[in-house]
């Protein structure tokens, strides 16, 4: 009503924040990565460095990336080794999410708040991210960090490595997390 008073415009419609905290338990034993990304072009560049330089360097046994959404449009589902999933679209991402031990956004570039960040936190996943992919999170989760970042190959797939190893720093991150969105 007030919204329509200020604009004088008929129909204002309210729509909710689209990531409401949704925290998923942590598993003991981990081994699942999930990146999600759009066919924007930071999101497949970003997922053919993934592929290229930094899956192949992580040493998890048993680790797996499943990756949804349009980023991986025109690679060769052949030519990836089988711990790489393509899924594609998915009508609700809340199941890829809860099947997720932790998330990754690669991204070398681009404007803005990185969606896919909030989207991770906001499901209580502890997220391995480069500097671009944590472009926007707030200043403030520097003292406290809600996630991990690494630039080069090597510091990424560590990272994934020891988080897929340590349940309680993934604890410790997915509340972090989930705190960071509720505040914001």
């Amino acid at each position: 009503e007030v919204f329509t008073h200020w604009l004088g415009a008929d129909g204002v419609l309210l729509v909710p924040h689209p990531c409401q905290p949704s925290p998923q338990p942590v598993r003991e034993h981990a081994s699942r990565v999930l990146f999600v990304g759009s066919a924007y072009l930071p999101n497949r560049d970003g997922l053919a460095w993934l592929l290229r330089e930094v899956w192949p360097r992580v040493a998890h046994a048993g680790a797996a990336l499943d990756v949804v959404g349009d980023a991986a449009q025109g690679l060769d589902a052949t030519a990836l080794p089988p711990s790489v999933r393509l899924h594609g679209r998915l009508p609700d991402l809340a199941a890829a999410y809860a099947a997720a031990d932790l998330c990754v956004n690669p991204v070398a570039y681009g404007s803005g708040l990185k969606i896919k960040s909030v989207e991770a936190l906001a499901h209580g996943r502890p997220l391995v991210c480069t500097t671009a992919g944590a472009r926007g999170l707030p200043a403030e989760a520097s003292a406290s960090p809600a996630w991990v970042t690494a630039d080069d190959p090597a510091a990424l797939a560590a990272a994934i490595d020891a988080l897929l190893a340590a349940r309680q720093q993934r604890l410790r991150l997915a509340e972090a997390g989930l705190g960071l969105v509720a505040r914001h």
